[in-house]
Formats: structure tokens, sequence, C-alpha cells
């Protein structure tokens, strides 16, 4: 299965200073039902944002493929968000209606989305995604290397956390990337681990997948988070993890 892993990073405060200073950037940058479903409210619209951020990311497009309204947000509804791509540019084989996940830590969100063709009649990756705090008051050349540093390191802490709930070990990887440039951890039986990183708001996150042919079967009984058994339908678990505390665990279902 081909995985294509999005994850974001948004400050509220940002966007709070942001919608007083040019308000007219709502309508710019967000649909009439995201603004209708958020009241404007600037928590809820960096959630929307950090979705769609991670979707272009998925996706490997940029804005100038879609637009801004181009992908548009439901309102939240259980676990998971269902975000729709109107149009534009779009890999084929990918599916137009994907499901994220979005959580506040702080005042920063966390947007994760994974888009896989045929997600919905295979067995689904197992994600973990992590955050780490990024150092302040760095001096600008010295900033984007650590940006980069803490997102890598985010991504080990997030494939530590997978291999541990899956009985493997996280030892022997190293960092390496796609033929389209995208960062993947390579582990030393030959699996290419999908990675996607992102840093903003003080934090690096990463987030990354673990395909379901290398997650030993478990009994029934004692499968984590598993909403959907007996419904036939597979479902994604996501871990986040912050500053190496375990967060919350919520089910993302596709």
């Amino acid at each position: 299965m081909v995985v294509r892993l999005g994850v974001d990073v948004s400050d509220v405060g940002d966007w709070a200073v942001r919608l007083r200073r040019t308000p007219q950037v709502a309508a710019v940058a967000f649909t009439e039902r995201e603004l209708a479903a958020t009241a404007a409210d600037p928590r809820a619209l960096a959630e929307v944002w950090a979705l769609k951020e991670a979707v272009l990311k998925a996706l490997g497009t940029g804005f100038d493929g879609i637009g801004w309204r181009g992908i548009e947000v439901a309102p939240p509804g259980g676990g998971a968000r269902v975000v729709r791509i109107a149009g534009g540019r779009h890999p084929p084989g990918f599916p137009r209606v994907l499901r994220g996940a979005v959580r506040e830590v702080g005042g920063s969100v966390l947007a994760a989305v994974v888009a896989a063709p045929g997600l919905g009649h295979r067995p689904p990756p197992r994600l973990s995604a992590a955050l780490v705090a990024v150092p302040g008051g760095l001096p600008r050349r010295e900033r984007q290397r650590a940006h980069s540093a803490a997102a890598r390191l985010a991504g080990r802490r997030a494939w530590e956390a997978l291999c541990a709930g899956a009985g493997r070990t996280a030892g022997g990887t190293r960092w390496g990337r796609t033929g389209a440039g995208a960062p993947v951890l390579r582990t030393v039986d030959g699996l290419r681990v999908p990675v996607a990183l992102a840093h903003g708001a003080g934090l690096a996150a990463a987030l990354v997948a673990l395909p379901a042919a290398r997650v030993p079967s478990e009994p029934e009984d004692n499968r984590p988070g598993d909403s959907c058994r007996g419904s036939g339908k597979p479902s994604l678990e996501l871990t986040i993890i912050a500053h190496d505390n375990l967060l919350e665990e919520v089910t993302v279902h596709a």
C-alpha cells in the first residue's frame, strides 16, 4: 500500500492576531461552510488551517494546485475530521475524501492526515505522531538547523512508540528520501517507513506509519481502539505523544 502522510502545527494565538489585524483573511482562506461551522473562532480556524496544510503535504501538491478553499474541512464529529478536496491537481488513485485527526497541545494544534489508495478495503497502517519543543531565541542561521534536528528527533520518538506497540525493535534506522524528496526512515530489515515532518509555534512534529503487514496479529479481544470491530470497516489508530508523555490516543476511521 502506498501511504502518504501529512502533519502540521498551527498556533492559536497567531490566528487570533491575524484575524484581528486583517479580518478579510477569513473569507479568503476558508469556505462559507467552514466559517459557519467555526463561528470564526481562532482556535477552531487554527484546527481547520492545520488540517488543510496537512492534506497538501500528504498529497504533495501545494496550495497552487488546489487553492485555499479547494480543501474543505467538515465540522468535528467523533474522533476524526473529514476533509474533502474539491478540485485542482490531485494524485491519481488517491481519494478526494480523507480522514484526519487534530488535537490541541497548549496554545497550538497538531493536525495529522493519511492518504492511501484503497484504504477502506485493506488493513490500515498504524500511525504515531510526536511533538518536540524547539529551542527559542536562536540566531536566524541556527534556527532552521534546530527545527530540522527537532523534527527528526520527533520522527524517531514516534517510530519508537510504534515499535513498542507492535513488538518491533526500533534500533538500526537511518534517514533517507524517496524519489520525490519526501523523508523516510529505513530499517535494517528493508522497511521504508513513511514520515511527515513539520514545525511551528515553537514545536516540531512528526507523523510516521507502520504498514499493517508489519504489525503482528493480535487476539480479537486485545485490539486497542478498534471501535469498528464487527462492522467490516478498518480503522486508523493514531497515538499522539507530546514531550515524552502519552497525550492522547484516538481512532481515525477510514
